[in-house]
């Protein structure tokens, strides 16, 4: 069974070895509306999650095909190598 969306997001951020703290900082994100995410009685904006997507080097993806049944999922971004 796929994870919601919002649990997925609450994994990156708990598994992070960044703090909440630099990550709201990082990511321009107040840290009440953090807070109130991670317990599940509130959400971020698509701005939020596009400064935090950046944040913590992560793609988010929302396929809409039958074979994955339209479910989002969250991967690392690759990054490139220098030159």
């Amino acid at each position: 069974m796929v994870r919601s969306f919002t649990n997925q997001i609450r994994d990156v951020i708990n598994n992070s070895k960044l703090s909440r703290y630099a990550i709201c900082k990082l990511a321009n994100i107040d840290q009440s509306h953090m807070s109130r995410f991670m317990s599940g009685s509130g959400s971020l904006s698509t701005a939020s999650l596009d400064r935090l997507a950046e944040v913590m080097s992560i793609t988010i993806h929302a396929p809409h095909t039958p074979e994955t049944g339209g479910g989002i999922r969250i991967t690392p971004r690759t990054r490139r190598k220098k030159e």
